[in-house]
């Protein structure tokens, strides 16, 4: 039976909710932006949805996306593991969403992220680039940007907000800044690219979705998004890889 899940959150949390859907059977499933919040970057449904409805519904588990509707019945809602105390740093954001699916509706116990989520055609405009992502929140002050930014120089491409990409260069250097549209944009641009670089935001959580290589700046206090895999990096004390890019060395 199709079920259908309300999402109500940051962006990161949709993209773990995503992958929830993908693995749950007898989809697709629909999606609905409860409008009874603002989410915790403070966008207003009708804006989050506009973000999102791109990337949302080019996923083949996904039949519907849409902002919910007075009537509407909603099966499971996703932002739920928040108010009931179950979000912990010692799990990952996904397991927390699982925890409380499990709890909640008796589903979705054998839900681990382990296998790629999201579906996106690569940009070309990418390759041989370095996306990278720095926003306000979780930041961890060891992590080395300064010297990925002498290494990989002209390769870092930074895609997020205006005010987030003039923080970035007032604080570490100059770096090129793609505007992107919504959020299939990011994940077209990062599909695409040699490698994500960038905090625990709503972009590392689609490369996460993609299973692509990346090295994480870990925010300490809340190391949430950690998915063991042989091609991501997760950097919490300033000491990581960085791989040689089209000859960066």
């Amino acid at each position: 039976m199709s079920l259908s899940i309300g999402t109500s959150g940051d962006a990161g949390d949709t993209v773990f909710e995503c992958c929830v859907l993908s693995e749950l059977p007898d989809g697709p499933h629909a999606m609905l932006v409860q409008q009874d919040y603002l989410t915790a970057s403070g966008k207003q449904p009708e804006a989050f949805y506009n973000l999102m409805k791109n990337l949302v519904m080019a996923q083949p588990y996904i039949k519907e996306f849409r902002l919910e509707q007075p009537g509407d019945a909603i099966w499971w809602k996703g932002g739920g593991f928040r108010t009931m105390g179950m979000h912990q740093s010692s799990r990952t954001l996904l397991a927390s969403h699982v925890d409380h699916l499990v709890k909640t509706t008796g589903m979705g116990a054998n839900i681990k992220g382990k296998k790629k989520w999201l579906h996106v055609t690569p940009n070309a405009e990418a390759v041989g680039r370095i996306i990278i992502n720095r926003t306000a929140r979780y930041n961890n002050h060891s992590f080395p940007w300064d010297t990925i930014l002498k290494h990989y120089n002209q390769r870092l491409l930074f895609v997020g907000l205006q005010h987030e990409h003039e923080r970035f260069v007032s604080t570490f250097g100059q770096v090129e800044f793609r505007p992107c549209s919504d959020l299939l944009e990011v994940a077209e641009l990062i599909a695409g690219s040699e490698m994500f670089i960038g905090n625990q935001s709503s972009a590392n959580a689609i490369a996460e979705g993609l299973k692509h290589n990346s090295i994480q700046e870990t925010f300490p206090a809340l190391p949430d998004c950690i998915f063991i895999r042989p091609n991501a990096q997760h950097c919490y004390d300033g000491n990581c890889v960085l791989p040689d890019i089209a000859g960066s060395g």
